[in-house]
């Protein structure tokens, strides 16, 4: 608007020291007529025009005045200039405000996604989502690992309990019924009891040889053998109780273990859930950081740009002062006449 101004102002003054046109002084004549004939006058001089395949303008303007052509043509050219420039900057800087309203939206949405990520680490007391599940998945695979051997030893133990089960119940225990399973052959008592016992055995038949059923030292033998057999059940029903005492609490543990997987299970899921509404949230965040850096930086880029901003035009060559008139030619005219007047008298 200033440009345009001045221009008219420049306008104005041209026009009255070209044309002699002056606001009057003792007549109340409204300035808009005068001003307007000024400027019709103005433009009726001035010729711009493109040069053919260049993207050159060439400006002209016709004045008695050598000074004020050459003039009227730089002030034109610097006016564009100036005015093109000012509609750059004019929009850079409507650029730069939206970006900078724009920039404080998203630092608002910025922070309110990185106040959510915290709410929702401080809810579920969580610390980082990659190594998230990855305490669960260990205890799963050592429960997993834990419940094959349990099965393996309930397997073992399973199969001599079914022997020895039903021998606990029976009322009338002998050492000839005890369950030949490994758990009873194998215990180092036992042996050694029925080690005893076949010894004490083989004493009574020696003694019976000799002595009748009644004599002090066949009843001593015999009540030997009776006392052996009675530790060597108890001994029996001992073992058969451990037997039986193991297989509950490999089952038990069966069980605890397999229970143990499950929660394990259910809180990986859980865990699982979780992490993905983390990873979604710091997608999130990391998502409005990024677009927060982004127009950070094109607003600093704008800003610096704005100070270098150019016009893509330039003046080539300014107008200079003309040494002599263009028109009216002299001696075409001279020349013109003469061959007409010429013509004439010929003619006549």
């Amino acid at each position: 608007i200033e440009s345009i101004s001045g221009y008219l102002s420049d306008a104005r003054e041209w026009a009255t020291h070209f044309f002699g046109i002056a606001p009057s002084t003792t007549e109340m004549i409204t300035p808009v007529d005068p001003m307007n004939r000024a400027i019709e006058k103005y433009f009726e001089n001035l010729e711009i025009a493109p040069v053919n395949n260049t993207q050159l303008v060439k400006i002209k303007f016709s004045s008695t005045v050598p000074k004020l052509a050459a003039a009227v043509v730089n002030t034109h050219a610097d006016v564009y200039l100036e005015s093109a420039l000012d509609a750059k900057l004019s929009v850079t800087k409507s650029t730069e405000q939206w970006m900078t309203n724009r920039l404080s939206t998203l630092k608002g949405t910025l922070e309110q996604s990185e106040q959510e990520l915290q709410a929702f680490r401080e809810k579920e007391k969580l610390v980082d989502s990659d190594g998230l599940q990855h305490l669960p998945t260990l205890t799963l695979n050592e429960l997993t690992t834990k419940l094959v051997e349990t099965q393996q030893q309930l397997s073992l133990t399973k199969n001599a309990y079914s022997q020895v089960a039903s021998w606990g119940g029976n009322a009338s225990k002998t050492v000839n019924s005890i369950p030949s399973v490994p758990e009873i052959l194998n215990d180092p008592l036992i042996q050694q009891l029925k080690s005893q016992l076949g010894i004490a055995k083989q004493k009574v038949r020696e003694l019976s040889v000799r002595y009748r059923s009644l004599h002090p030292a066949m009843v001593a033998a015999r009540e030997n053998v009776k006392t052996i057999e009675d530790t060597l059940l108890s001994q029996a029903t001992s073992v058969i109780q451990g037997i039986k005492t193991k297989y509950e609490a490999t089952a038990a543990n069966e069980k605890s273990i397999q229970e143990a997987i499950e929660a394990t299970k259910n809180r990986y899921h859980e865990l699982g859930r979780k992490a993905s509404a983390l990873d979604a949230l710091k997608r999130e965040v990391d998502a409005n950081r990024e677009l927060y850096a982004l127009f950070l930086k094109r607003i600093k880029e704008t800003t610096e740009m704005s100070f270098a901003d150019s016009v893509n035009a330039r003046v080539i060559v300014p107008a200079i002062v003309p040494y002599e008139p263009f028109k009216p030619q002299k001696a075409l005219t001279i020349s013109m006449t003469f061959a007409v007047s010429l013509f004439f008298g010929v003619f006549i």
